[in-house]
């Protein structure tokens, strides 16, 4: 199930940051995004994984996409993608992009199949 993000789900969001990435978002930085952007969790118990986005007029790019280390490669991450590239479609945005490390093998083989372009 994938929702939108709250405030409540901040410890579990931070908990699978800190495991995700050499330079983690703070706590605050996460708040940021929950009051203004596109923040959103899926997971039946607890967060498995979330992403944040930021629209600005007819383009979203994503700033962050991280799944539990425990749930990788189980299609959390593509199902986020999935309904954000649904969001997309139903509000005539023309672009959505992100930036990505290069040393990311499987979140480069994931964008590619599904259609993003470098």
């Amino acid at each position: 199930m994938i929702r939108k993000m709250v405030s409540a789900d901040l410890e579990e969001v931070k908990r699978i940051e800190d495991r995700s990435f050499p330079k983690p978002w703070s706590k605050k930085q996460i708040i940021a995004e929950i009051e203004k952007g596109i923040a959103m969790v899926t997971g039946d118990k607890g967060v498995d994984g979330y992403l944040f986005a930021r629209r600005i007029l007819d383009e979203i790019e994503i700033l962050n996409l991280a799944v539990d280390p425990g749930k990788r490669k189980q299609g959390v991450g593509k199902s986020l993608l999935m309904e954000l590239l649904g969001f997309a479609g139903r509000e005539n945005v023309k672009k959505v992009f992100l930036e990505v490390r290069p040393s990311n093998q499987g979140a480069l083989g994931l964008y590619n199949k599904l259609g993003f372009k470098r």
